[in-house]
């Protein structure tokens, strides 16, 4: 399914009429992290980047796994990413106190 899906967000990016339905998803994650991270206290410039960074790193373990099948691999990179972010969060949160 995740290849499936993966292609047809290629296909997309080339068609004359393109169904955007891979743009709307990534806009919606996006402004869903976005807005948290806000909420959270983070600056918005910063906020936009980081969510942005964020969910582009998550496609980027989908297309991983669906090219390299290392189901383990993906994970555990999946959790190193978490980290990533939530360390990330701490550190912007701690430059504005």
């Amino acid at each position: 399914m995740q290849r499936l899906e993966f292609e047809a967000s290629l296909h997309d990016a080339v068609s004359p009429t393109p169904r955007e339905s891979a743009v709307a998803k990534f806009d919606y994650w996006h402004g869903f992290i976005r807005d948290w991270l806000l909420n959270q206290g983070v600056p918005a410039d910063r906020a936009d980047a980081v969510a942005r960074v964020h969910i582009s790193g998550i496609y980027g373990l989908q297309y991983d796994f669906v090219v390299n099948r290392d189901r383990p691999a993906a994970e555990a990179a999946l959790l190193l990413l978490m980290d990533y972010f939530f360390d990330g969060l701490d550190r912007a949160l701690d430059q504005q106190q």
